[in-house]
């Protein structure tokens, strides 16, 4: 159940919301410092009514989830905004980010966003986590399901590699699975060690 906000949440998250990008990525910093003492008003912040707010509180919870976020996060997938979505499949599936695992189904939200959003965008981020998670049978089928079915050459060209990547790892013997490394700042994927507030936008 998503929390209530109250005023005093929603003045400390309203920086969040600037139109200033400086001011967004000093909110986003200061916020992050915070570390785990910020989880609880970062929660509540993604239910704030403000799209850029919410999605600027999953980019953060991306680093500093804990298992307060879980039910934060999975409603956060379904969000109406395209951008507070494509935060979410992000947070979920960079477990490298956080300094312990979710512990969700992780590729089984993954898949239903890269079958069933509405949103190009998301579908391409969910299909590039995929390939970034330990082997499992599910990622295969529905990578291959993807790649031979979708015509969107973004989505196709994600879902190859990570297919690709699954098939690798289904080679490995299981004790020997990790998740992949996180791709470099500066891709299409990904963000810098801090969200970068300025970009939400």
């Amino acid at each position: 159940m998503r929390r209530s906000m109250t005023p005093d949440t929603t003045d400390e998250l309203s920086a969040l919301d600037s139109k200033l990008w400086d001011v967004r990525e000093r909110a986003s910093k200061t916020l992050f410092a915070k570390g785990s003492d910020a989880i609880d008003l970062l929660v509540a912040g993604v239910s704030h009514r403000r799209p850029r707010v919410r999605a600027g509180c999953v980019a953060l919870l991306d680093h500093l989830a804990d298992d307060r976020c879980h039910a934060a996060l999975l409603a956060a997938l379904h969000d109406t905004s395209p951008l507070v979505r494509r935060h979410a499949v992000h947070a979920i599936g960079c477990q490298q980010c956080k300094a312990s695992p979710l512990r969700i189904d992780v590729t089984g939200a993954l898949i239903d966003r890269m079958t069933n959003d509405p949103s190009p965008r998301v579908r391409r981020v969910a299909a590039h986590q995929l390939g970034l998670q330990p082997y499992d049978s599910r990622a295969l089928t529905a990578l291959a399901q993807v790649a031979s079915e979708r015509r969107d050459p973004g989505l196709l060209s994600r879902a190859r590699h990570a297919l690709a990547e699954q098939q690798r790892r289904a080679l490995r013997p299981a004790v020997q699975q990790e998740p992949e490394p996180a791709a470099p700042p500066g891709s299409l994927e990904t963000h810098d060690s801090l969200p970068a507030m300025g970009g939400l936008g």
